[in-house]
């Protein structure tokens, strides 16, 4: 659905819907979110945008979840647009939830010039943002920004405490391996 369409929901109003559900996996949050995510107009990217500079830890929050994936369904049109405020986002966020979901942002948008500032968080001590570090690696790694440095944290993230950490961690270095030549 297209922004002045019969039936468009605001996304202002989307994101604060999603905001009020501090659950991620509540069934509204997730509608919202998959509703914006989905989406492929300026209207939408605006609101998103500006909500990652919101006061609201949770409106933040979910602002980061809908940014990654922003008009997957048509080329992710606001790909160039996003990567600069999900690495502003992960240069300045103090709350660890706030870290982990712009690394988990960069995953989902693949984009390898933000290796370098997820790299920085391979060794956090929060369990969760090193769980994202290790989904993230694989994903942004390519042929175009290689780096023996995601290996190496990789192989360190293996060996970490925590089982979901280590899990894809083996599943990023799984990945990397079936992608080399």
């Amino acid at each position: 659905m297209r922004e002045f369409e019969p039936g468009y929901e605001d996304p202002a109003r989307l994101l604060a819907e999603a905001a009020a559900c501090p659950d991620p996996e509540d069934g509204r949050r997730r509608a919202a979110v998959l509703e914006l995510q989905r989406r492929p107009d300026a209207g939408t990217f605006l609101a998103v945008a500006e909500a990652t500079r919101s006061a609201d830890l949770e409106l933040r929050l979910v602002a980061m979840d809908v940014l990654g994936q922003l008009g997957y369904a048509s080329g992710r049109p606001y790909r160039e647009q996003t990567l600069p405020i999900l690495l502003a986002e992960l240069d300045q966020a103090q709350d660890p939830r706030l870290v982990q979901a712009a690394i988990t942002a960069l995953a989902h948008l693949g984009d390898g010039r933000a290796l370098t500032a997820v790299l920085r968080h391979a060794a956090h001590r929060d369990a969760g943002i090193r769980r994202a570090v290790a989904f993230a690696l694989a994903s942004i790694a390519d042929e175009r920004y290689p780096t023996p440095r995601v290996e190496e944290a990789l192989a360190a993230l293996a060996g970490d405490a925590d089982e979901a950490v280590r899990d894809w961690a083996g599943f990023g270095l799984d990945e990397l391996r079936r992608s080399r030549p």
